[in-house]
């Protein structure tokens, strides 16, 4: 299911959005608390922070529901880049990703905490949660890092597994079963797809006195900034594994509404095709959610089409008793065949080691 950022891939477009001039009441969000769809966009009635045009003035732009109006091939100004996932298992951004040398925290404490890693720093074993009984970890590792290594460590990493507390309060020190409590399936994929709508691809590395950043180092940087990052989000989380639908074809279970094909239409259309600018998804499958931007898209079928082949095409028929009937403030309803694509994160291994580098 989909946590909708934006959502993604093809949709039939069953809304009204034929001959729908600009509507200036876009702009005014309606203020609530409430986190579900809450209108249509024949005749726009978003609710905060739903509103697109919220999202819109944040660029100093203004959405347009017009149909004819919106480009059928889009592409940012500044296409998504891939990062590592940086799994809180493996420590995080304090996890040592090339061989030899430090973790990007590491170097930036090298480079700007000055810290001096000791002589056999390098030889020490970081704790390593695939071998947890069987391969012992140096504790002096540790004891030895920077504060902002360590800070990561502790926060975003493995820390609570090998610190000889009772992290999860379960009466067991350190165990290895469940890593006591570290959140086995916390990484930074949220902070790539933010990091990666706003910042230009890293794609040299740069020394800093003896400290070279790789550009995979630059990006763990990049990511670390952009944990906590502020995103405007686009409805609620839908964990369902089936998704069941009321009498009239709503479907039924709460939280499940989702952003559907004219929303994520419209939302495409304006935002990467029209203000060129890259935005992003987030799929939930089980309790793993992965957030994918999305920085292009292609449109190759557009057409207008009839209620029942609108129906057809949902694997619906309309009945006399109302069980399931067409939107009847619906002006119209197209069929829409739409591509969208974006970056997967890097594969964990990925190294990135250009001849040339900047110095600073």
């Amino acid at each position: 299911m989909i946590r909708v950022i934006i959502m993604a891939l093809s949709a039939l477009l069953w809304l009204g959005c034929e001959a729908v001039e600009e509507r200036d009441d876009l702009a005014a969000g309606a203020g609530g608390d409430s986190t579900q769809f809450n209108g249509t966009i024949g005749g726009p009635s978003w609710a905060w922070p739903e509103n697109p045009q919220d999202f819109a003035s944040e660029l100093d732009k203004s959405v347009l529901t017009e149909l004819s109006r919106l480009p059928l091939v889009g592409e940012a100004s500044s296409g998504a880049w891939s990062a590592l996932p940086w799994s809180g298992l493996q420590d995080s951004t304090n996890a040592r990703w090339l061989d030899g040398e430090l973790s990007p925290m590491q170097k930036y404490d090298a480079a700007y905490n000055e810290w001096g890693n000791t002589k056999n720093f390098m030889e020490l074993k970081a704790f390593n949660p695939e071998r947890c009984d069987l391969e012992p970890h140096d504790a002096d590792y540790y004891k030895l890092l920077g504060p902002a290594a360590e800070w990561m460590s502790r926060h975003r990493g493995n820390w609570a597994a090998h610190d000889s507390v009772d992290s999860d309060g379960d009466k067991a020190v350190d165990e290895c079963d469940d890593l006591d409590g570290v959140d086995q399936q916390r990484d930074l994929q949220h902070a790539w797809a933010a990091a990666t709508m706003v910042e230009r691809e890293p794609v040299l590395p740069v020394t800093v006195g003896d400290v070279t950043f790789w550009p995979s180092d630059i990006k763990a940087l990049l990511l670390t900034v952009y944990d906590n990052a502020t995103s405007f989000i686009l409805n609620g989380t839908c964990r369902a594994a089936i998704i069941d639908r009321a009498g009239n074809g709503d479907l039924s279970l709460k939280g499940c509404e989702g952003t559907d094909a004219g929303d994520f239409h419209i939302l495409l259309t304006n935002f990467v095709g029209r203000f060129q600018v890259v935005i992003a998804m987030e799929v939930a499958d089980g309790e793993t959610t992965t957030p994918r931007p999305i920085d292009s898209y292609l449109i190759d079928v557009q057409r207008q089409i009839t209620s029942d082949e609108a129906l057809a095409l949902l694997g619906l028929e309309a009945s006399e008793d109302g069980a399931y009937a067409p939107n009847p403030d619906a002006r119209g309803w197209r069929e829409i065949n739409l591509t969208s694509h974006g970056r997967k994160p890097a594969a964990v291994g990925h190294t990135d080691a250009p001849e040339e580098t900047n110095s600073l």
